[in-house]
């Protein structure tokens, strides 16, 4: 029998129970020092193949049209919004100024501020009705004033008695024409609210021309106690040179005007020429100093 061959249990009377002797795998000294430290051996895992990704599917590429095409179609072209300020972005880094103070700062938009606009409130409340009042009183004062020289109304002395009063006066007789003709023509206008800075111009030349008038006539100057000619007289010159200033307002026929809404600087102009009026006519008509 030879060393590696296994006994026939078979041919073994007696032997059959006897248990046979399997030899274990040897273990290798490694396998050993492992089970010594009761740790398990490394194994070796064979690497497997990874499985192909599936490669991606190309798009079919879509049948391109003819670049060299000429079309006849204008070509779009791109809008932009207009800037939301006038003012320019950039800012002088020499400016001494504040973000807040300067012009060349665009403000910050933010949730809470509102949008800036250049419209002026058009909003006048009732400053139009309260210069309606004062425009229609001190007109129509001025037409009363030339009708009754005109027409004697309610007993006046008409173009005769002015002349009378004008007497002294180099060209008492002109005067006493000139000044009902030129409260005519301030009250109409006036009163209708039509080319208000030139009737109000004569108007402060009639009624300056009668204040003067009252102050030559009168005893002295009591500034507590005047005379009521002086005092009508000055304070229809004050209100005719203040329209001259604030405009007839939109109650008026010159609504559609500029000075009706603001007045102009023109107003200046017309102002200086109702006072130089007023001391033309003095110094031409009457040739008297008052302060005499």
């Amino acid at each position: 029998m030879a060393n590696n061959e296994q006994p026939n249990l078979d041919d073994l009377d007696g032997l059959a129970d006897v248990p046979t002797y399997q030899p274990e795998h040897k273990k290798s000294g490694s396998d050993k020092l492992y089970e010594r430290y009761g740790r398990p051996a490394p194994q070796n895992i064979a690497a497997t193949k990874p499985e192909q990704e599936a490669e991606p599917k190309m798009a079919t590429p879509e049948p391109t049209q003819n670049l060299y095409k000429i079309s006849s179609d204008p070509e779009p072209t791109a809008s932009f919004d207009a800037p939301t300020t006038d003012k320019p972005l950039y800012r002088s880094p020499f400016s001494n100024n504040s973000v807040a103070d300067d012009p060349y700062v665009a403000p910050a938009e933010t949730a809470e501020s509102t949008p800036v606009t250049n419209e002026v409130d058009a909003r006048r409340g009732t400053i139009d009705f309260g210069l309606m009042i004062i425009r229609v009183v001190i007109g129509a004062l001025l037409l009363l004033m030339g009708l009754r020289t005109f027409f004697e109304l309610g007993g006046a002395p008409g173009i005769t008695g002015l002349q009378s009063q004008f007497s002294d006066y180099a060209l008492g007789g002109i005067l006493a024409i000139a000044v009902p003709t030129l409260q005519l023509i301030a009250g109409v206008f006036l009163l209708l609210g039509l080319l208000t800075p030139v009737a109000a111009s004569i108007a402060t030349a009639v009624t300056g021309f009668g204040a003067v008038h009252a102050l030559a006539q009168a005893d002295g100057i009591n500034v507590f106690y005047p005379e009521t000619s002086l005092t009508l007289s000055a304070l229809l010159a004050a209100i005719a040179l203040g329209l001259q200033f604030t405009g007839p307002g939109k109650l008026s026929f010159d609504v559609a005007r500029s000075w009706a809404r603001r007045p102009l600087a023109s107003s200046w102009i017309w102002a200086i020429v109702g006072i130089a009026g007023a001391v033309a006519l003095w110094w031409f008509g009457a040739g008297v100093n008052p302060l005499n």
